[in-house]
This record gives structure tokens, sequence and C-alpha cells, in this order.
């Protein structure tokens, strides 16, 4: 997302911790951890740099990680005026990494429209 650190801050909440045991790892588009205050609010609300050294090193310890997908492919095609959202479809390497590890996988996705 374009602001994707609001995730981190809603699992900063109390009623997330009093529903949730878990405090996963939000990973997010480079981009994110480039400009310096985003990349301070990202980080201390546990946003990581998606790349195949964060999942792995959040799986070898037992960790949580939550994937915040619409990124830099979808921004420039998609308008939140318009009828239509643009998803890249691309990437796919966190499966992988994710069956590499024997990390449980959800049955689908879950996502946030509107």
């Amino acid at each position: 997302g374009v602001i994707p650190y609001t995730c981190g801050i809603m699992m900063l909440s109390a009623g997330w911790r009093a529903r949730y045991a878990v405090v996963p790892h939000f990973l997010t588009d480079f981009f994110t951890h480039l400009l310096p205050l985003m990349r301070d609010i990202n980080q201390f609300c546990g946003g990581r740099e998606v790349s195949r050294d964060s999942i792995s090193t959040i799986l070898n310890d037992k960790g949580t990680l939550l994937l915040v997908p619409g990124g830099q492919q979808e921004i420039f095609t998609t308008r939140s005026w318009g009828k239509e959202v643009f998803i890249y479809k691309g990437h796919r390497g966190f499966v992988r990494e994710a069956l590499k590890h024997r990390a449980r996988l959800p049955g689908h996705p879950p996502q946030g429209v509107g």
C-alpha cells in the first residue's frame, strides 16, 4: 500500500493484542525503507523490507509474517477514483520461501478493499 505502516500501527493496538496472540512482522517494498521518516515509523511498528533474506530470517526464528501487497507495480496503474484495480501477479517468491521453511500458509490470503 501507499502507507503500509498503518498495518503496523494496527498491530500495536490493544484490540489486536486482545484478539491475537501473535504480532507478525509485516513486509513492505524497499521504497518504504528509503525515505527517512517513513522508514523510521515503518521499522518502529515492526516493518521489514520484503526480501528472501527477511523472509528467511523471520521464518527461521519461527516468527510470523504479514505480506503487504500493492506496491510499485500497482500504484502506477490503479486509481482510487477508478473502477478497476490492477494486480501484478509476478511476485510469488514468498510462497516458495514459506514452503521451503515448512511454514503454514492461509487457505486464502486475507485482503482489504476500499
